[in-house]
C-alpha cells in the first residue's frame, strides 16, 4: 500500500471518526452536566462558532481542489477555532465544573483538526510549501477537476450530519429554551 492510500485511509477511518466521537461525546458531556442550566447558550454558541470553523473547510474540501488558498484558509480556520475552543473554555469554567473526562474529549477536539489538516498537507505538499513560500502554488478556489464521488461526500457528510450537526442544534434550542423559561418566569415575579 503507498504512502499515500495509508495516509487516506488514516483520515478516513481512524481521524475522522475519532473526531466525530469525540464531538459526540462532548455533547453528551453537556448533556450530563445540564450546561442549559449554567453556562446556557453563551457555552453552547461557542459550541456552534467551533462547528461552523471546522466544518467550512470540510464542506469546501469535498467539492473544491486542495489549492494552496485553500489550505489557507483551513489554517485559518484551525487557528480560529482554536482560539473559540479558548474562549468557550472560559465561559464554561467560570459556569461549571468541567470533569476530567470532558476535558479529555476537549484535548481530542483540539488536536484531531489539526491531525487531520496536517495529513491533507501531506497529501497535497506542493500547495503545502507554497503557504510558507518555498514552491509556487495555486492561489485559486476551483471545483474539482474530478468530482468526488457522492458515496464519498455522503460518507464524510451524513455521520457530520448525525453525530455533530444535530446534536450541536439540539443543545442550543435546549439553552435556549431554557433561558427563555427562565426570563419568562423572572417577569412573573416582576
Amino acid at each position: 500500500m503507498s504512502t499515500e492510500a495509508l495516509l487516506l485511509a488514516a483520515l478516513a477511518w481512524a481521524v475522522y471518526p475519532a473526531w466525530l466521537l469525540a464531538g459526540a461525546l462532548d455533547f453528551v458531556c453537556h448533556r450530563a452536566m445540564r450546561i442549559e442550566r449554567n453556562a446556557g447558550t453563551r457555552e453552547s454558541g461557542w459550541h456552534l462558532v467551533q462547528l461552523a470553523l471546522v466544518g467550512v473547510p470540510i464542506v469546501l474540501g469535498l467539492f473544491l481542489e486542495i489549492t494552496a488558498l485553500l489550505l489557507a484558509i483551513a489554517l485559518a480556520a484551525l487557528v480560529l477555532h482554536t482560539l473559540a475552543a479558548y474562549a468557550d473554555t472560559r465561559v464554561a469554567a467560570a459556569r461549571r465544573a468541567i470533569p476530567p473526562f470532558e476535558q479529555h474529549v476537549h484535548a481530542a477536539l483540539d488536536a484531531l483538526p489539526a491531525v487531520a489538516l496536517g495529513i491533507v498537507a501531506v497529501l497535497h505538499w506542493p500547495q503545502a510549501a507554497a503557504l510558507a513560500g518555498l514552491a509556487d502554488g495555486d492561489w485559486t478556489l476551483r471545483p474539482r477537476a474530478t468530482p468526488l464521488p457522492w458515496t464519498a461526500v455522503a460518507a464524510v457528510l451524513g455521520p457530520a450530519f448525525v453525530l455533530a450537526i444535530v446534536p450541536a442544534w439540539l443543545e442550543w434550542r435546549r439553552c435556549r429554551r431554557f433561558a427563555l423559561a427562565r426570563q419568562v418566569a423572572g417577569d412573573r415575579r416582576t
